[in-house]
This record gives C-alpha cells, sequence and structure tokens, in this order.
C-alpha cells in the first residue's frame, strides 16, 4: 500500500504537465499560474510536497479535482461503491458456476460441457463477449439505465448484464483449476482408501475433493481479483454503469492528476483488503494452515 501511494505521487510528479495550468485553462495568464501553484503548494520541495501528500492520504483526504473543484475522496469513494458491486455479483456469478460445475462430477472428473465452456470462457476476450451480449443477448434489456441506486430493483436488474460479462473469464479460470485439482485429488491415497471403504462418490466429492481443493481455488481468485477488477473498469464503459470506469477514462481525459491519484490509492486499497481477507480465511478452510502459522 505505501508503493502505490509514493507511486500515485510520482506519477503526479512525473506526468509532463503544469497542474496549475490544467486546472485555469489555456486562456490564464502566467501570473494567475503561479499564483494557483503556490496556493496548491507546487513550489514548495519535492520532500514536502511528499509528506503533504502522505499525511493528506492517511487522513482521508486525496485532494480535490482540477477540473471542477470536486472532493476526490467523496467522488471516488461514490462511484467506487458501484465497481466494489459490479466486483462482488461477478465473483458470486463464478462462485455459483464454479459450485455447478463441482455439483455434476462424477468420480473426480468434471462434464465435458463444463470443460468446453470454461476453455471458451478462457479463449474468448471479454469485450468481444461484451459486444456480442449488447448486440445479441440485452439489446431489449428492461434495464438499460442506471437509476441512480443500487437500493432498488432496477438498480441491481441495470447491474446484472454486466456482472455475467465480467464473470465469464473467472468463470473458466477457476473452473479450469478446480478440474485439474479434482483430476489431481481423485488419485491421492487416502481418496482411493475412502473409495476402498465403500464411501460413495458424492461422499467422496463434498468430504475429500471439494475441501481439498478450496485452498488452491482461493489462492488462484486472488491472483485474479485485480485482473477482476480492473477489467470491470473497461466492462463499465461498455455497459454506461457510472462506476469507476467512467471516472477514470474521464480523468485521463482531462490529465486531472489528483483524481486519477484517488482512484489508483482505493482500487489498491480494495485488493489488499480483500487479499487480507481470503488470507484470514485460510485457518477456518484448513487448519493445518494455523498450525503451521503456530509453529
Amino acid at each position: 500500500m505505501a508503493a502505490t501511494v509514493l507511486f500515485s505521487f510520482l506519477l503526479f510528479q512525473l506526468v509532463p504537465t503544469d497542474p496549475a495550468r490544467i486546472a485555469l485553462g489555456a486562456n490564464a495568464s502566467d501570473a494567475q499560474v503561479t499564483a494557483l501553484r503556490q496556493q496548491l503548494g507546487l513550489d514548495r520541495p519535492l520532500v514536502e510536497q511528499f509528506v503533504t501528500y502522505v499525511t493528506s492520504v492517511l487522513s482521508g483526504d486525496l485532494g480535490r479535482s482540477f477540473i471542477d473543484g470536486r472532493l476526490v475522496s467523496q467522488e471516488v469513494g461514490t462511484k467506487f461503491l458501484l465497481s466494489a458491486a459490479l466486483t462482488t455479483l461477478a465473483s458470486s456469478f463464478a462462485a455459483l458456476y464454479l459450485l455447478a460445475q463441482v455439483t455434476f462430477s462424477r468420480n473426480g472428473r468434471t462434464p465435458s460441457i463444463f470443460s468446453a465452456l470454461n476453455n471458451a470462457f478462457t479463449a474468448l476476450p471479454t469485450m468481444f463477449i461484451a459486444i456480442l451480449a449488447l448486440r445479441w443477448v440485452f439489446a431489449d434489456y428492461p434495464f438499460s439505465y442506471y437509476p441512480g441506486t443500487l437500493w432498488a430493483l432496477e438498480g441491481w436488474g441495470f447491474m446484472l448484464p454486466p456482472a455475467i460479462v465480467l464473470a465469464f473469464y473467472p468463470m473458466g479460470i477457476l473452473g479450469k483449476i478446480a478440474e485439474r485439482e479434482f483430476d489431481r485429488l481423485a488419485k491421492q491415497p487416502y481418496v482411493l482408501a475412502a473409495r476402498a471403504r465403500g464411501i460413495d462418490e458424492r461422499g467422496i466429492l463434498w468430504r475429500y475433493l471439494f475441501p481439498n481443493s478450496l485452498i488452491t481455488m482461493l489462492s488462484s481468485y486472488t491472483t485474479l481479483l485485480p485482473l477482476l477488477l480492473t477489467g470491470s473498469f473497461i466492462i463499465e464503459i461498455m455497459f454506461s454503469v457510472p462506476g469507476l470506469g467512467a471516472l477514470l477514462l474521464k480523468a485521463v481525459l482531462n490529465r486531472d492528476l489528483p483524481m486519477l491519484q484517488g482512484i489508483v490509492i482505493v482500487a489498491t486499497a480494495f485488493t489488499v483488503l480483500i487479499h487480507l481477507l481470503i488470507e484470514l480465511a485460510y485457518p477456518a478452510i484448513d487448519p493445518r494452515i494455523a498450525e503451521h502459522r503456530l509453529v
């Protein structure tokens, strides 16, 4: 997280533009630009600017937009809720798909239909799937605009199509990992011994194969999470979701550096938090991990 704060500050310093000139526009006089630079503290030494920036970030103050003066923390926080909801909904669809694949597995083998879907989901670009979905599947979808709140049926109905499209790639990746893990675990001595004792295949599936594959799948999900979050930005733009994706595009086009910094910091904090929660969940899934940490 500290590295992200440092990177965002360096991003602010290394971009070959004058923030004061961006804020005031091309028609502003040199005297106005100089006055604004002094007001923003851009004329101070670099170390002093960095200390001030870190102090502001730690207090929750991410500055103000250079374009319209909006509070970055308030704007990013509002848009982040939509992006987080989209990512969470897509993760839920991926989990349901994975549960369906596990349920229909037999003798540790994944059904052919799921193997084919896994290959298709990982091979097809998400943007291509989004274009097809917008053109052929959701062309006449009733919830085609965001009503302004998620606390309504229309809000979740609006989020449904982009969440389904966003879920395809993690569905394919997690499905293929589960397929390989089940095939590997089905050959383990304890599974063969359980089968020899007469335990039925459903019992072997839910008592041995699925629990012992959860750690691998959760670890894979943590590596997918940053890709899922950044992928949601593209899907948001394509489906007109007013989340971080649209805000990021606007900030890049307007060279609104404080807004860019805020987006980077909030997205990184969200990723770190999810990683931490998953790390805390590992001992609950496999008690041997807790025992290993205590040694």
